[in-house]
């Protein structure tokens, strides 16, 4: 645990990412915050141009991803099995991944997992994916054999947590695949990068897409790309280099088919009725349970939205979005539909009950629960049908096209607009300024960095000179009385200006 510019100064170096691709501003979204307030269809297609130069570019790894599939195809029909893992937005595309295969197939060849285990699905356990013998930890334990094959996912390509799964699985003696979203050569500078990327038994895939539409938002455009890198190696095995092509060119034209103007409709409503302090409640089917848990809760840590309160935590403020599992009877009940397995948690003495069963289960996705909460709930309902998905918040209804009768296909295609759809509205209730997230939570030392960061772009923009060990002092004597819904950038840039 770091408490201290001191110490954090100590490990500066190995978490100092500004040069990344994937933290750099984008060129092609600056002023999108104060669009989403402006013109909301235009920030709509602001962020789907950055969307359909992603799928263009992906198209050109069609040899890497076809090695993936490959590598998987043989080592299923070998008896072995793939494991995912990841931190975060990785950790829960993982996890989607696995729920998918089990839609389909209804067998646990495929295991994922992510850093805190399933229970970091709503709230992750602080400064875990710092450390790379953690990741270690958890394969070990999962049973990992020199049979399986793990693909290991960063949006960055630093997270020590996915670095120590990927060596692991490599140690062991089984495939080790990694794949992340930066050039190498911006990642030789940082050690555990350095030791990784010249280890020939772990195999790499760097996908070189550029930034995300939102500063450091990996949780977009990144995780997109290693959804579906992951996702058709897994479903279409030596056929995925093939499928690669096709699916960006369908999401391209999927994406480009959304009628913009009932979107934005629905993220000004969402953003209006979050503003005057009611909930928006998501009620999913099982099968898009997940993909709705994975957008609802990671706004809590990118805009620093109250993340979901647990019910027996009378201390815990009431989030303002929610989501249910249509039909679940219980929690346990709702976690088995989310992820298609009874969740894997971390019973580890050291975490002091942090990620145990008992305290995932104190998340209750249920409609019994809304009736419960002290505080009311407008339904956001999540319908498929006549090859295409539909949101309706309040009456109001927009539609998405399908191109494939494909869940995986569906899954991404769902992922990627309310990907957008979460930013604008959360750029109308003021959370980032321009492209810049000033309401990140830096619960970790890769997010202290960011916001150091951003802080100090957004200060340079208003020509305020501020050396970084003012800055870094400063941030550090904010922490400790830092809530989870205050804009801790924000706050460090008006003590400057």
């Amino acid at each position: 645990m770091i408490d201290s510019w001191l110490e954090f100064q100590k490990l500066h170096a190995q978490f100092a990412l500004g040069h990344l691709d994937t933290e750099t501003p984008n060129p092609m979204t600056k002023g999108l915050g104060e669009l989403c307030n402006s013109d909301p269809v235009a920030a709509w297609n602001m962020i789907a141009a950055v969307d359909h130069k992603l799928l263009s570019d992906l198209k050109k790894y069609k040899d890497e991803v076809t090695k993936l599939g490959l590598d998987v195809e043989r080592t299923l029909a070998s008896g072995g099995r793939i494991f995912l893992s990841g931190c975060g937005a990785t950790g829960r595309l993982s996890l989607s991944l696995e729920a998918l295969w089990r839609f389909k197939h209804g067998d646990d060849r495929v295991i994922s997992f992510m850093a805190g285990g399933d229970s970091a699905l709503i709230r992750a356990i602080e400064k875990f994916e710092d450390y790379p013998e953690l990741g270690s930890r958890q394969l070990k334990e999962l049973g990992f054999t020199k049979n399986d094959l793990l693909i290991a996912s960063t949006e960055g390509g630093e997270t020590p947590f996915v670095i120590g799964s990927a060596i692991e699985a490599a140690n062991i003696g089984g495939k080790s695949w990694l794949t992340f979203c930066n050039p190498s050569s911006q990642l030789t500078h940082l050690k555990r990068c350095d030791e990784i990327l010249n280890d020939s038994r772990v195999q790499k895939i760097s996908l070189k897409l550029g930034p995300q539409a939102l500063s450091g938002s990996t949780r977009m455009q990144a995780s997109s790309a290693l959804m579906l890198v992951a996702g058709l190696s897994l479903f279409y095995g030596s056929k995925a280099g093939d499928m690669l092509q096709t699916y960006c060119d369908q999401l391209t034209s999927d994406l480009k088919s959304l009628d913009l103007n009932h979107w934005a409709n629905l993220s000004i409503k969402e953003a209006s009725i979050i503003q005057s302090g009611e909930c928006v409640s998501y009620v999913s089917p099982k099968e898009y349970a997940i993909c709705i848990l994975t957008d609802t809760t990671e706004r809590g840590p990118t805009f620093s939205m109250t993340p979901f309160e647990h019910k027996d935590e009378s201390g815990d403020k009431p989030s303002l979005n929610y989501m249910v599992v249509d039909g679940a009877l219980n929690a346990g009940d709702a976690f088995v539909k989310v992820l298609g397995h009874v969740p894997r948690t971390l019973n580890w003495p050291e975490l002091d009950g942090r990620a145990d069963d008992e305290r995932l289960n104190g998340f209750e996705l249920t409609k019994h629960r809304l009736q419960n909460r002290l505080i009311q709930s407008t339904l956001a309902v999540i319908s498929y049908g006549n090859n295409g998905l539909s949101l309706e918040i309040d009456g109001d209804i927009a539609g998405i096209s399908c191109a494939r009768d494909d869940l995986f296909y569906r899954h991404l295609l769902l992922k990627m607009v309310l990907n957008t759809h979460s930013t604008i509205l959360m750029g109308r209730l003021g959370r980032f300024e321009s492209n810049v997230m000033t309401w990140v939570r830096p619960s970790n030392l890769k997010l202290i960095d960011r916001s150091l960061r951003y802080a100090g772009l957004l200060l340079s923009e208003k020509a305020i000179k501020v050396d970084q060990n003012s800055l870094g002092l400063k941030l550090f004597e904010l922490l400790p009385n830092n809530k989870l819904d205050e804009p801790i950038v924000k706050k460090l840039v008006d003590s400057f200006s």
